[in-house]
């Protein structure tokens, strides 16, 4: 049996990996995120796992790296399988930004999404948020289509028609939608808004990602002052839970529609998430699954070691009974009170009209996603989601947080944070890392869509290219074939096929006799 055993699942643009230690008295199994339901990753599950009593299978964590559809919704079913032990489940620590904090606030557990939805009231706490950014969404839609008529022009599309249906069905008091009303009529305001912008796909991973914690300090004084003002004239910022895109929000000489329409994609994408967020929680909690929201202090890695007795990770260690351990790397506190206190639509709607905050990039799901290392028999292994790492400065021009960017060192095999997209932080936080002086091969896992649009991007080649100046000792695996052109520069990376050739397959990799080996990759460019 091999010592560690690694398994990337083909689940296109998302996420699936299996990680299996097997040390001298144990045997422990970590998931991180299963890909969108389609690909039905628990009914592959158990062929990947180790061998144990009978059909019984066992995942001692489960992390849900952060609340993209594409990497939870495949986890329901694997919660809900009888046949599958589940001994902990790390969600992602999103605070609910439906409920903005006061001017001088403190972050609670309490004002997480994840937790919310798990209390009681569970289920009147995700119709609350579903409603308010329906109510975003409806604001700036029709603010976009008085700014479309100012400009002389009249956007028609059956998108279009049916999201004004909606909003009339709505405002006459169909409050009660039923499941798919809600993902149509979000999937609707997506793609319109899409479609304004003149994009055809999502290309989520094609957006370079901005962090809040970048706003200036004038433009922190400005959401500040927006918000006074609102607690100054309306009394009521935190009883009203529409409060916001009140005729004051938008400047009288405002006639460009795109920001709206940049705010509504990210309001309906936001609801559709909070979904996915949702049913995983409720299927966890239906089985009494434990659920951490884990976070670091800013700038300060978070160490858990494995507890055989206990079978957990927990933050404290003795060296002589651990062998495996899991160093937390993100999200900070600081990023996740950031966004807590400066998405609330009110904020989005300023912000859009600030050239320097580009609205589109100021999103929670990615920079929000876990991050870290697992380290088993001096082998290291970086989980990152679709990690934005913006939380490894404290600014733009400020250097990288000491602590974090040593533990980016020695890296055995690294799953690329958001499928390789215009993910600069995370490329540039390895490159600031002595990982690019290391001699041992580094195994790059990458899972994006077959001959997707948008990945890998330039900037990931660009990452490659600045690598490999000191640094030829990696081999690049792939989930799905990528376009030719967009790797034509470093197809000589490519790990070898093992198995049949094809257009997409899982991939496997084990450790044993103190070396890594390829078992199972199916991606060739030749």
């Amino acid at each position: 049996m091999a010592k560690i055993q690694v398994d990337m699942f083909a689940v296109e643009l998302g996420l699936a990996v299996l990680l299996q230690f097997n040390t001298n008295d144990d045997s422990i199994c970590v998931l991180a995120d299963a890909g969108s339901k389609k690909y039905k990753i628990n009914d592959r599950l158990p062929k990947a796992m180790s061998p144990q009593v009978g059909d019984r299978r066992r995942i001692d964590l489960v992390i849900g790296t952060h609340y993209d559809g594409d990497h939870l919704n495949g986890l329901v079913d694997i919660i809900e399988n009888p046949n599958i032990e589940i001994g902990e489940a790390w969600m992602p620590p999103v605070a609910n930004d439906a409920q903005p904090p006061e001017l001088n606030f403190a972050l609670e557990n309490e004002n997480l999404l994840g937790i919310q939805f798990a209390a009681e009231d569970g289920a009147e706490v995700l119709e609350d948020y579903l409603h308010f950014k329906a109510n975003m969404c409806e604001s700036c839609f029709e603010k976009e289509q008085v700014d479309y008529e100012a400009w002389g022009q009249v956007r028609k599309s059956v998108r279009t028609s049916l999201i004004m249906e909606a909003a009339t069905l709505r405002r006459l008091g169909q409050k009660d939608k039923s499941e798919f009303e809600w993902q149509s009529f979000f999937e609707a305001h997506l793609e319109d808004a899409r479609e304004a912008l003149g994009a055809k796909s999502t290309g989520h991973a094609d957006h370079e990602i901005r962090g809040v914690n970048e706003v200036s300090a004038e433009e922190e004084a400005s959401f500040a002052r927006l918000r006074q003002t609102r607690l100054q004239k309306n009394g009521s910022l935190l009883l009203d839970p529409y409060p916001y895109l009140e005729p004051y929000d938008f400047p009288e000489n405002f006639s460009d529609p795109k920001p709206l329409a940049h705010m509504r994609a990210a309001a309906a994408e936001d609801a559709i998430n909070a979904k996915a967020l949702a049913k995983v929680v409720k299927a966890l909690k239906a089985r009494n699954i434990p659920i951490r929201y884990a976070t670091i202090d800013d700038g300060h890695p978070r160490k858990f070691f494995w507890n055989a007795n206990n079978r957990r990770f927990e933050p404290r260690h003795n060296a002589a009974e651990s062998s495996l351990s899991f160093t937390l790397l993100g999200p900070s506190k600081g990023l996740v009170k950031k966004h807590w206190k400066s998405l609330p639509v009110g904020a989005y709607t300023y912000a859009s009209f600030l050239k320097s905050v580009p609205i589109e990039k100021i999103t929670p799901s990615n920079e929000l996603s876990y991050i870290g290392v697992f380290e088993c028999f001096d082998q290291r292994i970086l989980i990152s989601g679709d990690a934005g790492c913006v939380d490894f400065k404290s600014a733009k021009n400020k250097p990288f947080h000491p602590d974090l960017i040593a533990e980016l060192g020695k890296l055995d095999i690294v799953q690329i944070a958001h499928h390789a997209g215009h993910n600069a932080y995370f490329y540039n936080s390895l490159l600031a890392s002595p990982f690019v002086d290391q001699t041992n091969t580094a195994y790059f896992l990458l899972s994006h869509g077959t001959e997707d649009k948008y990945r890998p991007s330039a900037v990931f080649g660009e990452f490659i290219e600045k690598l490999q100046k000191n640094n030829d000792t990696v081999q690049l695996l792939f989930s799905s074939k990528p376009r030719e052109p967009k790797v034509r520069d470093f197809t000589d990376l490519f790990a070898p096929t093992v198995g049949t050739k094809a257009e997409s397959g899982d991939v496997r990799l084990v450790y044993e006799d103190n070396a890594w080996k390829v078992i199972s990759h199916n991606i060739s460019m030749k």
